[in-house]
């Protein structure tokens, strides 16, 4: 596995796109490396790649298979320990408000105007020393049922996993 990911830093060193991923419950990870620094748009949703959306879909941004190598490897358990964050302060007026709009939602719940909803928030917190192979890894170790990705284009990372814990805020200029 580490020539997967000593393949990809050199295709994040040329500043290339590419996505790292894992499916629910697999133990294989995916990479796209896409071969120019062309930003794709999705036009129709024909092409075949990955596809990185916005909410309101209003970017729609895609690393196609035919512009891309595709690599893959197996996972391998990596030990690790948590680092620890000095200063959590919390913007006490930003809780207030998720929490109200928490509220809300339930209430919502139990007047049926639907069924479940996803309720989020956007949190700002500095990361220093980066590395994008190690919070990756960590990442499906720690939440291997959960769709994960790492998407790099243009300079900008965007890293999530499908979960409802906070596990990383990323800069993406185009959001």
């Amino acid at each position: 596995m580490n020539d997967f990911f000593s393949t990809i830093r050199k295709h994040q060193e040329q500043k290339l796109p590419f996505v790292i991923y894992s499916k629910p419950n697999s133990s294989s990870i995916y990479a796209l490396l896409q071969q120019n620094d062309t930003l794709y748009k999705v036009t129709d949703y024909s092409e075949k790649g990955f596809v990185f959306a916005s909410f309101d879909e209003k970017q729609l941004f895609i690393i196609p298979e035919e512009e891309s190598r595709i690599i893959s490897a197996e996972q391998t358990f990596v030990g690790f320990s948590f680092n620890e964050i000095d200063d959590l302060s919390v913007d006490p007026e930003a809780k207030s408000q998720y929490e109200d709009l928490v509220s809300r939602g339930i209430e919502a719940i139990k007047n049926d105007e639907f069924k479940k909803v996803v309720l989020s928030r956007s949190e700002k917190v500095d990361l220093i020393d980066f590395d994008f192979v190690v919070t990756f890894k960590r990442l499906i170790h720690l939440y291997p049922s959960t769709f994960a990705y790492c998407f790099f284009s243009s300079g900008n990372w965007a890293l999530d996993g499908s979960n409802t814990r906070t596990i990383t805020e990323s800069k993406w200029k185009y959001f």
